[in-house]
């Protein structure tokens, strides 16, 4: 049990540390094989390109923004990822729950909004069970964006995106698809309210066009059929302890304290308790 205990320790203290290096942008694909494209859930490649965006408009009021910009400053601290000028930058809102602590409301309208677009994209067949993957604050500044053409969220099934700037607080910064007959097709005019949402299938290719002026702000979740995750970061481990677990330094203790005790049986506990008993005779 105490050897258990230890080597929990060392992997939380040892991850906690690696993760730190890790750019977050390298984690953020699965293998591109066709095993692993539809394997669990995700719609085939083809067919997602050829699916249209699901224009929601107004999914979240002025209060729903105002808290997650709170959480967003509540997280300012936080390891994220930034692009080479920091013109781009993630805060991925998810980890240790904080989202849904904070956002609650948020949470399950964006929830709603997943399933929602899961039936009218996937049609009436049997029904996925959708998990959050991620929930990412995404801010841009001029020339930031998502260049890549090519990108698609590889290995999840919804992927929602709501605008969070106010009207005229940023120009460029459009979000574009790539179609099935490789036409790109803008659709910022139903991304034009704060608010107003988008979703869409992981898998079907989509950019965003560089901010000309100003700042745009925009929330992202992902929805996949693996377990949700709270680990700080675009998670590819479907299930089990995330292998880049995040811990804040000053959570570090808590978290390793908490899964050493979760390790000890009854005796093991009764033992470690006595240790505080005055009357034991230890010291």
């Amino acid at each position: 049990q105490i050897q258990a205990g230890h080597d929990v320790l060392t992997h939380l203290f040892m991850a906690a540390t690696v993760s730190r290096q890790l750019d977050a942008c390298n984690l953020s694909d699965m293998p591109a094989t066709e095993a692993s494209v539809n394997s669990h859930g995700t719609m085939e490649f083809t067919a997602a390109q050829r699916s249209a965006v699901q224009y929601i408009p107004s999914l979240l009021d002025s209060d729903d923004i105002a808290a997650v910009f709170a959480l967003g400053a509540e997280m300012s601290d936080e390891r994220q990822w930034v692009n080479f000028d920091h013109s781009s930058a993630v805060t991925y809102l998810h980890r240790g729950d904080m989202f849904g602590q904070r956002c609650p409301a948020v949470k399950e309208k964006l929830r709603l909004a997943a399933v929602a677009a899961e039936r009218a994209l996937y049609g009436n067949g049997k029904r996925r069970k959708l998990t959050f993957r991620c929930v990412e604050l995404h801010r841009s500044t001029r020339n930031g964006g998502l260049p890549e053409k090519d990108h698609y969220d590889r290995g999840s099934v919804v992927t929602v995106d709501v605008r969070l700037s106010p009207e005229g607080a940023f120009s460029g910064g459009e979000f574009r698809t790539v179609e099935a007959d490789g036409s790109v097709k803008g659709h910022g005019a139903n991304f034009a309210r704060p608010g107003d949402a988008m979703a869409f299938a992981s898998h079907k290719r989509h950019h965003v066009a560089p901010v000309e002026t100003g700042e745009r702000f925009v929330l992202v979740a992902e929805f996949w059929t693996g377990e949700a995750r709270v680990c700080g970061h675009r998670c590819t481990q479907r299930r089990g302890l995330c292998d880049a677990m995040l811990v804040r330094a000053d959570e570090a203790q808590a978290v390793a304290t908490d899964c050493f005790f979760a390790l000890l049986d009854a005796d093991a506990l009764e033992a470690v308790h006595s240790l505080d008993d005055d009357s034991s005779g230890c010291e």
